[in-house]
């Protein structure tokens, strides 16, 4: 990781997203531009108190978990919040899109609110929801996976969000009719696939400390599955793709997106896979 973007508006629940920021952009070596989208009335003393809050956050975050300070660059800018970061990432190319969760209820605004969705469909940057305090690096990862293939397509996020200790690929089995008339275990045939999949990754990382990997695949509706699967392991990121029309990526696509984890206690990222390319790497 490159390149670290987080578009915040100064508000309290952005002070979450500033410190997961600070701590990506140093354990990463990462460069950490900040947005703020101002008014467009806003005087040069205006601007020069926005800039110097922005430093002090920073500073601030960088001393409490006793990181050195990233390398920052500060971007103002008058247009709408929206078009402002659409602006941002063809500037800057960031490698994630960092943006803190807005109130209550807890992801509705973050996710579901106007711009984080347009965001998803209009651009092919991940983006990092923020919505717990920073105690240190993460800890456990869920990767809600459709198949293998994606298991491998977004393993390399958890490596780059700096997860540290267990990572599980968790998998939602919906068996056809045919399958349920016939009798046939899904569940034990996606497991094998999933478990396959996850000794190869494993066999494939550095002989440096790595996360241990676990496989995770139970029959059912896939909310219903993540949700089961985060009460047991308790993680503190969930990693989804939005590639594809079926299992997990339906729900951020289609009609269900209203309702989408507004139960989820972790931090959230979104990577988005384009049909094609998920085809060409399976």
């Amino acid at each position: 990781m490159k390149r670290i973007l987080l578009a915040t508006d100064l508000s309290e629940q952005c002070k979450f997203a500033h410190e997961r920021a600070v701590a990506l952009a140093t354990s990463q070596g990462a460069e950490l531009r900040i947005l703020h989208a101002h008014a467009a009335d806003a005087s040069e003393t205006e601007l020069m108190v926005i800039t110097r809050i922005i430093e002090n956050r920073t500073r601030d975050c960088s001393a409490r978990h006793e990181h050195c300070e990233p390398d920052l660059t500060i971007q103002l800018s008058e247009a709408p919040k929206e078009e402002a970061i659409k602006n941002e990432i063809f500037d800057f190319n960031p490698d994630v899109v960092i943006l803190g969760s807005h109130g209550e209820p807890r992801m509705r605004d973050a996710i579901f609110g106007t711009t984080a969705t347009h965001l998803l469909r209009s651009t092919r940057c991940p983006i990092l929801v923020v919505q717990n305090p920073v105690e240190g690096a993460y800890s456990k990862a869920l990767l809600a996976v459709d198949d293998a293939g994606s298991a491998r397509r977004l393993y390399p996020f958890a490596a780059e969000m700096d997860v540290k200790d267990e990572i599980y690929a968790v998998h939602a089995c919906e068996p056809s009719l045919r399958e349920l008339v016939d009798g046939d275990d899904t569940e034990a045939e996606a497991l094998a696939e999933l478990k396959l999949a996850i000794s190869e990754l494993a066999r494939e990382q550095p002989e440096s400390p790595q996360p241990e990997l676990f496989a995770y695949a139970s029959q059912g509706d896939p909310m219903d599955v993540l949700q089961k699967c985060s009460r047991e392991v308790s993680p503190d990121l969930i990693i989804m793709g939005s590639h594809g029309r079926s299992g997990f990526a339906r729900y951020l696509l289609g009609s269900y997106s209203d309702d989408m984890l507004l139960w989820c206690p972790a931090d959230l990222l979104v990577v988005r896979v384009d049909v094609e390319e998920a085809a060409a790497a399976a």
